[in-house]
């Protein structure tokens, strides 16, 4: 019901509608959806700077707000000792660059565990939103390229099979 909801939400407000979904997906709480509208956007024609421009600052801010619940010591890290002993491996390890490539990922990597993870090990912020941002602005930019040139050798091809199809005929 929350998916539906949140797709709804998104394809009837349009670009402010991905924002939205994009915050909320970016969430802990809510399941993420908002890289599966991507490609109805594309599709629908909406403007690409705009698409990447509400896409990437819903996810940005959703994943900023994940980082000050886990700082916060809200609880929403992983109870699971073992999780929470890998999470803080990974992150002491690695640091900035966990938090790039994880944002990099498409789903269903639980990139928002990571997030409030990042925060309840107390990662400088600074460091963390760089690296986030840098991460998902290649994702989301890719990923709007990937889906026009995907769509557009699409309708090429149909075009070309349907014209050829019609001249056989006539």
């Amino acid at each position: 019901m929350i998916i539906e909801s949140l797709l709804s939400i998104t394809l009837q407000y349009g670009l402010i509608g991905l924002f939205l979904c994009s915050f909320l997906s970016a969430l802990i709480f809510f399941p993420g959806i908002a890289d599966y509208t991507l490609p109805f956007f594309v599709a629908m024609n909406f403007n690409p700077v705009l698409t990447f421009v509400s896409i990437t600052s819903g996810s940005i801010m959703g994943a900023s707000i994940n980082y000050y619940l886990g700082f916060a010591n809200s609880g929403l890290v992983a109870k699971n000792k073992v999780k929470k002993a890998s999470v803080k491996k990974w992150i002491n390890r690695w640091g900035e660059k966990s938090m790039f490539m994880l944002s990099l990922l498409p789903l269903p990597i639980p990139f928002d565990v990571f997030t409030v993870a990042a925060g309840y090990l107390k990662m400088n912020f600074k460091k963390f939103f760089m690296s986030m941002f840098a991460g998902r602005v290649i994702k989301y930019a890719c990923l709007i390229v990937i889906l026009i040139l995907g769509i557009n050798i699409l309708v090429s091809a149909w075009n070309f099979i349907t014209l050829s199809w019609l001249t056989h005929i006539i």
